[in-house]
């Protein structure tokens, strides 16, 4: 479990960006190798669009990772704020060494 000190928004960012920008760019390039080759292109032809995809959908991805993750981390900030750990009082001494937890 994570300790209360640790930023909740604190795994977000550049990793996150990444991860979706190359997903994104595999997942174009291999749409446009599918479709070039049962559109029966040239090889060469099918390579250089899915390349060409590939990277236009790399930058699409890295711009909609940013502000995915700056919706999220805006997102837990607030939620973080609006509802915070409360403070739980100690048990006085009897109670505690009723339920068993000498100290």
């Amino acid at each position: 479990m994570a300790s209360p000190e640790r930023d909740a928004t604190e795994g977000l960012g550049q990793s996150a960006s990444s991860m979706v920008a190359g997903m994104l760019a595999m997942s174009a390039f291999l749409v446009a190798v599918i479709a070039g080759l049962s559109a029966g292109a040239t090889p060469l032809n099918t390579l250089s669009r899915a390349t060409t995809a590939m990277l236009v959908c790399y930058f699409v991805g890295l711009f909609l990772g940013v502000a995915g993750s700056s919706a999220c981390r805006e997102f837990l900030t607030k939620f973080r704020d609006d509802n915070p750990i409360p403070e739980v009082p100690e048990l006085p001494q009897e109670v505690t060494h009723h339920l068993g937890d000498d100290k």
